[in-house]
């Protein structure tokens, strides 16, 4: 170090003031990465909790579509089981009708009911097999 007229120590004194400027600044800076990483660290968290509760969501939506699914399938079981049944009383009601004239008109208007019920039935049956089909759909796209 030279010495200049006295300013050896002012020299000497400012370059300790910067640096224990630049050592607060420092110190600040660390503390706001801690503070920026401990809110990072809480952010991760509460969306890994998120996340698990979406999971967890799904699933529970996915068995309801499943539970949906088995229930579209004994109700269509059921129509079907009905469907039968209201072409074996069709088939009952025309073997009757050949008894007499008019018991016959009148079967014959129970026939016509029965199967314009049973169609009904089947285009009931084929509606809910498409909703079944769209819900496997749904259940397939869900799976996690």
């Amino acid at each position: 170090m030279r010495h200049i007229g006295g300013n050896v120590c002012s020299v000497t004194h400012l370059q300790w003031m910067l640096l224990r400027k630049l050592a607060e600044q420092s110190s600040a800076s660390a503390g706001q990465i801690t503070n920026l990483i401990k809110q990072i660290q809480d952010d991760t968290k509460q969306s890994v909790d998120v996340i698990n509760e979406v999971k967890k969501e799904v699933a529970s939506g996915i068995d309801l579509a499943h539970e949906t699914e088995w229930n579209f399938t004994q109700i269509l079981q059921s129509m079907q089981h009905v469907a039968d049944q209201i072409e074996e009383m069709s088939a009952t009601a025309q073997q009757m009708s050949a008894g007499s004239q008019p018991v016959s008109a009148s079967i014959s208007n129970v026939a016509q009911v029965s199967k314009e019920t049973s169609v009904s039935t089947q285009n009931v049956a084929a509606s809910v097999e498409e909703q079944m089909a769209s819900m496997e759909e749904i259940s397939s796209s869900w799976k996690v």
